[in-house]
């Protein structure tokens, strides 16, 4: 049965025919045939049930596009692939690898354009758009959308909140009047609750604790004696500062790796310390994982490089020192590492927008760890 197209509507601008081709190419990892691409982008749909006049017409413009596209510095790649068992070779396109869509920015003055270092594989540059928004039509368009996301029955409402999300990148905004706003405890704060209240006791009294420990830098339970000197609640979590006595220096303790805590008993009513009269508890709030180290060892320096869109994550969340800005919006940014193992494994979530780009010798730990983490997975495929 051959599928009746409606040829006669408006057909697409040319720019239109240009961003849907470009985005038709961007969501598929593996090349596209011609006659899917004409399926799909509407700009191209006559040369797919057209007569043979369309067809031809479509070919040209298709033609033009791609030329018109690849001036522009969008790199669509042609490849030869076997058809019909390797019989028979077609050609297919796709988007160089590495190369992604500009990212669009907004409340950012905008950057002249520097294509003398293109970064990504291939060398393609992947740039940023850059618009200058006032303050008031950033406004409008965020009023806009949050009336139109709680319109009964809008059938758009889903694309809407999720611009809404995306703008809220940049514009930050407040949430809709009458959107509900849902808490969820994590399992490890509800499961923590016990020791939680036997830790809180010992800070009012002063009385040291022990208990089993589960370091993330090696296997198996240890026995920690601790002076409690306060509680930090960050990223869901709870974390005790304490003077650890057998290390003789502060550390921090996630509550979810502890078990049998025991507060000393001895002297009920006695303190057993006095705080330093130079501790400060928000002195060592907003720390990261790899920041908790052996405070007594200098920390070595890393730098990394973060791809577009990450590395407008990294600088949002004041992640590192920024190092470098390069004119595709990647960026090298360095840190103060005291605990590599969990500095590495943090990079390693990112899922390849970052890289180490030194010390060499962090880089090839990181290789490695990235090879290991691939193991892993390969053994498990297979015994699945």
């Amino acid at each position: 049965m051959t599928v009746q197209r409606d040829t006669t509507t408006r057909q697409p601008t040319k720019l239109q025919r240009l961003i849907d081709l470009v985005a038709y190419l961007a969501k598929h990892h593996f090349p596209v045939e011609r006659a899917d691409i004409w399926e799909h982008v509407p700009g191209y749909v006559a040369g797919v049930d057209g007569n043979a006049q369309q067809k031809a017409t479509v070919r040209r413009t298709f033609e033009r596009d791609k030329d018109e596209l690849r001036s522009l510095g969008v790199p669509i790649e042609s490849v030869e692939q076997p058809q019909r068992f390797g019989t028979e070779r077609v050609v297919a396109y796709r988007l160089a690898p590495g190369y992604r869509l500009p990212v669009l920015r907004l409340m950012q003055a905008e950057q002249p354009e520097d294509r003398s270092q293109p970064e990504g594989a291939g060398g393609w540059a992947r740039l940023a758009l850059h618009f200058a928004l006032s303050r008031q039509e950033a406004d409008a368009a965020l009023r806009g959308l949050q009336e139109l996301a709680t319109l009964p029955a809008f059938p758009c409402a889903g694309d809407v909140r999720s611009t809404l999300r995306k703008l809220a990148l940049d514009l930050e905004p407040a949430v809709p009047a009458g959107t509900p706003v849902l808490y969820a405890p994590s399992r490890e704060a509800v499961a923590t609750s016990e020791l939680l209240d036997g830790l809180s006791a010992a800070l009012r009294r002063r009385k040291r604790v022990t208990f089993r420990y589960r370091a993330m830098s090696r296997p198996g339970e240890m026995n920690r004696r601790v002076r409690p000197f306060g509680l930090l609640f960050e990223q869901g979590r709870w974390y005790l500062v304490g003077h650890d006595e057998d290390r003789k220096d502060i550390r921090l303790f996630r509550v979810g790796r502890m078990s049998r805590l025991v507060a000393n008993t001895r002297s009920p009513s006695k303190p057993d310390f006095d705080l330093p009269s130079n501790f400060r508890l928000q002195d060592h709030a907003g720390r990261r994982a790899w920041e908790l180290g052996d405070r007594q060892a200098k920390p070595e320096t890393a730098d990394v490089l973060f791809q577009v869109p990450v590395s407008y994550w990294a600088e949002r969340n004041d992640f590192g020192e920024l190092v470098e800005s390069r004119s595709c919006g990647a960026q090298v940014r360095r840190f103060q590492v005291s605990n590599r193992n969990s500095f590495l494994r943090w990079v390693l979530s990112l899922l390849g927008e970052a890289r180490i780009v030194a010390p060499t010798d962090m880089r090839e730990d990181f290789r490695e760890m990235a090879r290991s983490v691939a193991r892993g997975y390969e053994r498990a495929v297979g015994h699945g």
